[in-house]
């Protein structure tokens, strides 16, 4: 019998692990086996379903990334003791460092039960967990003291004896479950489906460990599209379907003919039309030159374009045709509106071809010369400018006529390349989906451009109906989650490309026959709609939501960043937390204050237990949150721009968002910790609570908090805000009546905030704090 023992992480022997990288990053996963490798040795055949592949499955999970921890348990090893040892191990690699949620416990038949009892144990809503064949409907009774808790994945074969769903028994636990997803197997293997390391549980398994919450398992995705492509037997799809998640391909299918006449078949290398997604390239171009400075959106285009006829030329700027608000119909005639007054898609095509020719102007360089430099640039090595005849692999377009036959059409090439005409693969808009989308083209400052939804650049879109805009793309951003792209038409093309930013997820259908011939959009797209729509259902953010915008009021503009509820439910109000950054972090990058953010604020396990808003704001560069103009030798302090934006800003998020008026808590460092008295006393009907740090308080001001919930903090060994400040600050409220709470941090220097925020007691008392 073969016996493995763990070397350093835990004190348990008989574990096999596999080494990896640095403690706090890698990410772990206990796998525990099935009753039949504990009864047995393990070459012992099993008379029905064979040898059991215990070594294969912990390879195959090393292999993916994992540090395996593993053991051949005893025979007839207790359930509820062992999985208290995996607890205990569990444990120890939390006060290690490690991240709950870089851990999974994945379990299959009896080392499924005993991973159910390690979920009821831990009681850690940000740990991982598979159960796979390991319930049944009795369990509800005979094991009523199992709990779930943590992000389930719930997978079974329906052949087997425990091919039964697990919802009801995470319906009936009283714990979070931020995350749950079941799997339903068909491989008519009975129990055996578990004894080897098949794709069909390994792959989603996987992905779950990673934290890819987000999409159906492969198999589960496959039959979902496999059954709409299913739907119209008399129009089926002709082209590439492909669905990536990073760099993991979660569903593709090429199906049909790129020559019906020759009957060549779609392949992965053929290359489409791909229409208005086009629009993409030719924005990203105009945005690089922006970067270069070598133009400006609010430039009039005749600065450009100076041999254009008509007098439009010195009113229409290039973000009015980034936009479609120009109003251009064509070159030689009059405006059909006023630019900027209004958005008309149709005129895209002029428009964009304006653009093609002012980046020519601006670069020097001929338009199929900077695409073919782009698509190079991304790693798109099988897209082209339709002018650039290199490409070998063009599938032919085809139009179903009125009598109901397909025949080949023969202008597909007909909108301009800029707007409608360029050529790709579908993996080659996967690499162009991770570069431009990305983040890894363009500039943070250009991206957050490009991005941002355009004032009154709305379109009643024939598919999506009212449908905003950023530059050159559509912006979705609905049932927190936001879609970013395009969809393309052109004679005998039918195209799609968005990208879903939070889980890096492409989808991608490209079809080379367009059905219709009334040209009825809802017909035209329909399988790409239903694509759409399917992805957007089953899609749960295994990532927070961050929103990052500017707000402006009476002139002042505050950058921020707006960090979503984990698993929001949009029937529930949740509280606000604001955390003000130190003066270090002041400017308008909106980079800063979140770089260095505490990493309490984002933990997993704190946020799956105290769902909320977070906002952190970022004081203009030169102002503080609030002034100390005699210091030291007074302490009176006075009111900011900056302070005053502020409190504007939050009167706004409790206007528009989800917030709950009664649970807005306020807290800070230094800088952010003098501005969290400040505006705690000029706004105290917002706020529930404050927790400054490292701060400097204005104790003429200590009757606002009377009332106030405070707790502060202050390291002794602080040399850059002496903790007298606060010693002085509270001794002031408690002689006004006030009772704040003060905790001294015995040989702690200025930065005292790992010390403060890492406290579980802190965001216990914060969260339970209400103001009436």
């Amino acid at each position: 019998m073969r016996y493995f023992f763990l070397i350093v992480l835990l004190i348990a022997t008989g574990t096999r692990v596999f080494a990896g990288g640095p403690v706090s990053e890698q990410k772990y996963l206990f796998f525990l086996h099935n009753k039949f490798v504990e009864l047995f040795d393990l070459k012992e055949v099993h008379p029905q379903y064979g040898r059991a592949e215990y070594l294969e499955i912990l390879d195959q999970f090393k292999n993916a990334g994992f540090r395996v921890i593993s053991e051949k348990r005893p025979k007839d090893t207790d359930i509820k003791q062992y999985a208290q040892k995996v607890v205990r191990q569990v444990d120890s690699l939390l006060k290690k460092g490690v991240k709950p949620g870089n851990i999974t416990v994945v379990g299959t038949s009896k080392g499924g039960y005993i991973a159910q009892y390690v979920s009821t144990y831990l009681k850690n809503p940000a740990m991982n967990f598979v159960f796979i064949g390991c319930y049944q409907h009795s369990d509800i009774k005979d094991r009523a003291d199992i709990q779930f808790c943590g992000n389930i994945l719930s997978i079974y074969e329906k052949s087997d004896s425990f091919g039964v769903s697990a919802v009801k028994r995470k319906e009936a636990s009283p714990l979070r479950v931020p995350h749950f997803k079941e799997i339903e197997l068909h491989t008519n293997l009975n129990h055996g489906f578990l004894y080897r390391p098949m794709e069909e549980w390994m792959q989603p398994t996987i992905q779950w460990a990673k934290g890819h919450y987000g999409l159906l398992g492969k198999n589960e995705l496959g039959k979902a599209i496999d059954s709409l492509l299913r739907s119209r037997p008399g129009q089926l799809f002709n082209g590439i379907i492909l669905i990536q998640e990073a760099d993991h391909v979660l569903y593709s299918i090429n199906r049909g003919y790129a020559d019906r006449e020759l009957k060549m078949p779609i392949t992965n290398n053929s290359q489409f039309v791909i229409g208005s997604v086009s629009k993409q390239f030719t924005a990203a171009l105009v945005l690089l030159e922006l970067e270069k400075r070598h133009l400006q959106l609010t430039d009039a285009i005749g600065k450009y374009l100076p041999q254009l006829p008509q007098p439009w030329k010195d009113s229409v700027t290039i973000y009015q045709l980034l936009t479609h608000t120009h109003g251009i119909a064509s070159k030689d005639k009059p405006l059909s509106f006023r630019p900027g007054s209004k958005m008309e898609y149709s005129q895209s095509n002029t428009g964009y071809l304006l653009l093609s020719e002012i980046v020519e102007k601006t670069s020097g360089k001929p338009f199929s010369t900077l695409t073919a430099a782009l698509f190079q640039q991304c790693g798109m090595k099988n897209s082209f400018h339709p002018d650039d005849k290199r490409y070998r692999n063009l599938v032919k377009g085809y139009t179903q006529q009125t009598d109901g036959n397909i025949r080949f059409d023969s202008q597909s090439f007909q909108a301009t390349p800029a707007a409608g005409s360029m050529i790709a693969t579908a993996a080659d808009l996967a690499k162009w989906n991770d570069h431009f989308f990305g983040g890894k083209l363009l500039q943070p400052e250009t991206y957050d451009l490009l991005t941002t939804i355009q004032p009154h650049v709305v379109r009643q879109h024939p598919l999506w109906g009212a449908t905003e805009y950023g530059l050159g793309i559509t912006i979705r951003d609905q049932e927190n989650r936001v879609q970013l792209g395009q969809t393309g038409f052109t004679p005998g093309f039918v195209s799609m490309n968005y990208y879903f930013p939070e889980t890096k997820t492409s989808v991608i259908a490209l079809q080379n026959i367009a059905y219709d011939p009334g040209k009825k959009w809802q017909d035209q797209f329909y399988y790409h709609v239903r694509i759409i729509e399917t992805i957007r259902e089953q899609l749960k953010l295994g990532q927070q939501k961050i929103e990052r915008k500017n707000f402006t009021a009476s002139g002042d503009s505050m950058p921020y960043r707006l960090v979503y509820p984990l698993n929001q439910d949009f029937t529930q109000k949740y509280p606000l937390v604001i955390y003000l950054h130190g003066g270090g972090s002041r400017g308008s990058d909106n980079e800063k204050p979140v770089s260095k953010l505490p990493a309490a604020f984002l933990d997993a396990a704190t946020r799956a237990l105290y769902p909320c808003y977070l906002l952190v704001p970022q004081c203009a560069e030169e102002d503080s949150w609030v002034s100390f103009p005699g210091f030291p030798g007074s302490l009176e302090a006075v009111g900011t721009r900056s302070g005053t934006t502020l409190i504007q800003l939050i009167r706004h998020l409790v206007e528009t968002k989800d917030v709950d008026p009664h649970r807005i808590y306020l807290t800070g460092f230094s800088m952010g910790g003098e501005g969290t008295y400040n505006i705690l006393s000029r706004a105290p009907d917002l706020f529930a609570c404050g927790v400054p740090l490292a701060a400097v308080g204005d104790t003429s001001n200590a009757l606002a908090f009377k009332n106030m919930p405070l707790w502060v903090f202050h390291g002794s060994a602080d040399s850059v805000n002496g903790v007298e400040y606060d010693r002085m600050m509270v001794e002031a409220i408690k002689r006004k009546g006030g009772n704040p709470r003060f905790t001294e941090l015995p040989d702690v220097s200025h930065n005292c905030q790992r010390e403060a925020y890492n406290r579980k007691e802190l965001w216990q008392w914060m969260f339970a704090q209400r103001r009436d």
